[in-house]
């Protein structure tokens, strides 16, 4: 199941959930939930793991621009936060 959600140009998307029940449909290597959102123009876009409990260390290093998972674009940059939690910034 897709959650798609519009991102305002300087503004912020918050998703809420788990991965629970998650499968690896699309031989990621992990089981994994998918969250999608449309921008107007082209942006940074920051996806932050920060502060969740428990933490998530782990992200896919690819953002897709389609739904086919097709065509994946590779962050400039990734950290871990600063919370101390182990969790990623990308």
């Amino acid at each position: 199941m897709w959650l798609w959600q519009p991102l305002a140009i300087g503004g912020g998307v918050v998703v809420n959930g788990t991965n629970e029940g998650a499968l690896d449909n699309e031989l990621e290597g992990v089981p994994c939930v998918w969250e999608a959102f449309s921008i107007s123009q082209c942006a940074d876009v920051h996806v932050s793991f920060c502060g969740i409990t428990p933490a998530w260390p782990f992200f896919n290093l690819r953002l897709y621009t389609n739904c086919t998972f097709t065509n994946p674009r590779t962050p400039g940059s990734y950290a871990l936060c600063t919370d101390g939690t182990g969790s990623c910034v990308i």
